[in-house]
């Protein structure tokens, strides 16, 4: 099982700052995009907010390597890279012809709403582990 998925996106003129490069608000909404889109793959993410469960990032870091402007179409790409004491570690890139314009780091955690605790998946953590086994081996 992939635990990775991308997305290809549009930078609109809204997208763009008074310096004429994408917007830093713009890189973190696309982040939630590529996490949701990811959470989509891993399990029915529908059903899991409907049963009281919602990801809460703990922290989030961004490494940009070089602007993207208007008109450009950039590649997302997200990489659920390891899952440890209920901590998931999501490793994602942008890519601009060819070229990584800005990584990132952002770790989640997953919430029992209902009861206000933090959760440990078990399907999840067996998901990564498969993923780890299947790198080792390629």
């Amino acid at each position: 099982m992939n635990l990775n998925t991308e997305k290809a996106f549009c930078v609109n003129t809204y997208d763009i700052d008074i310096a004429g490069h994408l917007n830093n608000i713009v890189y973190i909404k696309w982040l939630e995009e590529l996490r949701n889109q990811l959470f989509e793959v891993i399990l029915d993410f529908s059903k899991f907010i409907n049963d009281g469960f919602y990801p809460v990032v703990i922290s989030t870091s961004i490494n940009y390597k070089e602007e993207i402007r208007f008109n450009e179409k950039p590649l997302g790409k997200i990489r659920l890279e390891d899952y440890k004491h209920g901590v998931m570690k999501f490793v994602f890139e942008f890519i601009v012809k060819d070229s990584v314009v800005a990584r990132a780091v952002q770790k989640c955690v997953i919430m029992n709403l209902k009861e206000s605790k933090m959760v440990v998946d078990s399907k999840i953590k067996k998901r990564v582990e498969l993923q780890e086994v299947e790198r080792y081996e390629q």
